[in-house]
């Protein structure tokens, strides 16, 4: 089934919420964006996430509760979520089901795929910067050494190391938006 999301009554983008349900109440998928929404997704997509990582709120709660730390309230970047928090509050997102009818919400968020593909890959060249360090001694010589022995092995086959992908594969498209409800 295709939704419809709407800001203020003017249809934004459409989805089809099909990531698979990891169960409560919350469903995901790819958001693909109309020309209107275009320009006011990327204002919320990022500082949403970061609101959404710092506040909790559950439909049995009278009241969304902060997991900062109490000193972390009076940060500037508590105070750029709150303003991000306002503006999602202000755009009033709908989620329409296809006859036009509206599916009652807590809340509907965006997040920038791009912007989660480049933490991803932060991540990445973090890890292989780091060094491993072994407790034993002996064992971490003697590892030292296979590792030398079968980097030699690879240089002898491989001329320089790439990620492998079939000849007639791309890497993936994702869309530039998910959305969850």
């Amino acid at each position: 089934m295709q939704y419809t999301v709407s800001s203020r009554g003017r249809s934004i983008g459409v989805t089809d919420l099909g990531f698979v349900r990891l169960g409560g109440p919350s469903r995901m998928g790819w958001f693909h964006p109309n020309e209107f929404g275009e320009r006011i997704i990327p204002l919320i997509a990022s500082p949403i996430a970061a609101l959404r990582a710092n506040y909790r709120h559950s439909a049995y709660e009278e009241e969304t509760k902060s997991i900062l730390p109490p000193h972390v309230n009076d940060d500037a970047a508590f105070a750029d979520m709150a303003e991000a928090a306002q503006l999602e509050e202000a755009l009033d997102f709908k989620l329409h089901r296809e006859d036009g009818s509206v599916v009652l919400t807590e809340s509907i968020g965006f997040r920038d795929t791009e912007a989660l593909i480049a933490l991803a890959n932060l991540a990445d060249e973090r890890r292989d910067d780091e060094e491993y360090e072994l407790v034993d001694e002996a064992l971490e010589a003697e590892l030292a050494e296979a590792i030398e022995h079968d980097a030699k092995l690879l240089a002898e086959d491989f001329d320089e190391l790439r990620a492998w992908m079939p000849k007639d594969d791309e890497p993936p498209n994702f869309p530039r938006y998910q959305i969850q409800v």
